[in-house]
């Protein structure tokens, strides 16, 4: 495994290389069959990004929030990148431990999700974001769970890093249902251009942030008793309904089974796009999306 610092003196540098022999450790207990090829602190996070995978149009930037890490598995290995913004004054050692054991809980469920057979392209579709959501959960949820486990008392500042992300999440879903409202926005606009890929084009960023803020919020809520307290602050979003909370449940249970066996879940994750205006179907033409009223 390489270590690549780009930031800081030789002295501080040298810190991080110490502290990244958690990641080092943690990796041979995950027993991936995919090396750990090499771990970047990159001047430039998104540059670096872009190049590693061979996109341009990478950002760290999202509607509320900020990337701070990323997996990238290529052929000759498994690179994690993370960002400067780790290591400034308001982080510690373990608001870096989580984000390092989430990155490497990405790359242990990639090795665990079963290949997805394309049969069926509406089944596909549903069971490709089935498994984007619920690695988020797990990993989440996993990463939570070991360092409550592993250090009982918490600092100060990783308990302020959790509480400022899932204030941000929930408010992604709150802010006067302003993301429900955009959703209804892009359904109208689609009755007057009835262009179904501008439609699903002008869409996908808002269910991914709205989707993965749901399951980030309820992975922290699940991941101890006093998590709990927070649910109330979620229950007046249009997004949080039935649907959802079945899709949640299905979570919680292959969470509890550490189960990576979504077949099941496809008439759920159906559902829960629904409360976005989607619901797809196979045809003799290919994959169909129709635009639904919310």
């Amino acid at each position: 495994m390489d270590i690549l610092i780009e930031i800081g003196s030789e002295q501080q540098k040298e810190q991080i290389r110490k502290e990244l022999e958690i990641v080092q450790s943690v990796y041979s207990s995950f027993d991936l069959q995919i090396p750990l090829q090499k771990i970047i602190i990159p001047e430039d996070f998104d540059a670096t990004v872009n190049t590693l995978q061979n996109s341009k149009n990478y950002s760290s930037k999202r509607e509320e929030h900020i990337a701070v890490a990323k997996n990238i598995i290529k052929s000759d290995g498994l690179f994690l990148i993370f960002s400067r913004e780790l290591f400034t004054k308001s982080q510690d050692t373990l608001t870096r431990l989580q984000m390092y054991l989430h990155e490497l809980l990405h790359a242990y469920n990639a090795s665990r999700k079963p290949e997805l057979k394309k049969g069926s392209l509406r089944e596909y579709q549903y069971l490709l974001n089935l498994y984007i959501l619920f690695d988020e959960y797990y990993v989440n949820r996993k990463s939570f769970e070991i360092i409550a486990r592993l250090f009982p008392k918490t600092s100060f500042r990783y308990k302020r890093s959790n509480y400022y992300h899932l204030k941000g999440f929930i408010k992604a879903i709150n802010s006067d249902n302003m993301y429900h409202k955009e959703v209804c926005t892009r359904i109208s606009e689609f009755r007057f251009h009835g262009n179904i890929d501008k439609f699903l084009k002008s869409l996908n960023p808002l269910f991914d942030q709205v989707s993965k803020s749901i399951v980030y919020i309820y992975s922290y809520i699940d991941c101890s008793d006093k998590g709990a307290k927070f649910e109330p602050l979620i229950l007046k979003s249009k997004f949080i309904n039935e649907k959802t909370l079945k899709l949640i449940k299905l979570f919680r249970s292959k969470y509890g089974d550490n189960n990576f066996d979504l077949l099941d879940g496809t008439q759920l994750m159906e559902d829960f796009m629904k409360n976005f205006g989607m619901r797809f179907e196979d045809t003799s033409n290919g994959l169909y999306c129709h635009v639904l009223d919310i």
